[in-house]
């Protein structure tokens, strides 16, 4: 590169940069000026948009929490689902500091772990813990924990999972004996 053009590069930016500047500072405040109605109806319409959604949420987030289901609902479901209450304070005590922590009311109030082998319900009246079969694993990491929701979503969520059935809830026929079923049951 010659002297020449690097003296006429340097003119260039000397003369014209600073134009340059003035011009699109310029057109950026005339347009903003132009459409100044246009970008705050944009503006209110995007953030009624955002309001109406958090709001949405939240009052079905009150809905599920006010209109929950009953303890005898989660039992009947937890029951049929082969998951048994643990009762005894020992495990308890152990199980207490893996639970997932509640920051607000907002969080979600039915926890289960990744392997659907412990069930948490965290009620009004209570932490109640459930456990798939008999008794629990020796240590559960806080991070397998995985939330299924608030009342009803979450009484849905568990009755749509399919969950193992722990060997020693199976049935199995003695010989010479047959298990009774429905003659209404029909098997695929």
């Amino acid at each position: 590169m010659g002297l020449r053009t690097q003296s006429l590069r340097a003119y260039f930016r000397e003369t014209f940069e600073p134009r340059l500047r003035e011009v699109s500072k310029g057109r950026s405040l005339l347009f903003v000026e132009k459409h100044r109605k246009l970008l705050l109806l944009g503006f209110a319409v995007f953030f009624g948009v955002l309001a109406y959604r958090v709001t949405a949420n939240e009052a079905r987030i009150d809905w599920l929490m006010t209109n929950r289901p009953r303890i005898e609902a989660w039992e009947q479901l937890l029951f049929s689902r082969h998951f048994v209450p643990v009762l005894d304070p020992k495990e308890l005590e152990a199980l207490a500091p893996s639970l997932p922590y509640l920051r607000t009311g907002r969080d979600p109030r039915v926890w289960i772990t990744e392997n659907h082998r412990v069930l948490v319900l965290f009620d009004p009246t209570g932490t109640r813990v459930y456990s798939l079969g008999k008794g629990l694993p020796e240590k559960i990491e806080p991070e397998l924990w995985e939330p299924l929701g608030h009342g009803w979503d979450a009484y849905e969520a568990l009755s749509a999972r399919s969950l193992p059935i722990p060997h020693e809830t199976v049935l199995k026929p003695k010989k010479g004996r047959k298990i009774q079923r429905d003659a209404r049951e029909i098997d695929f």
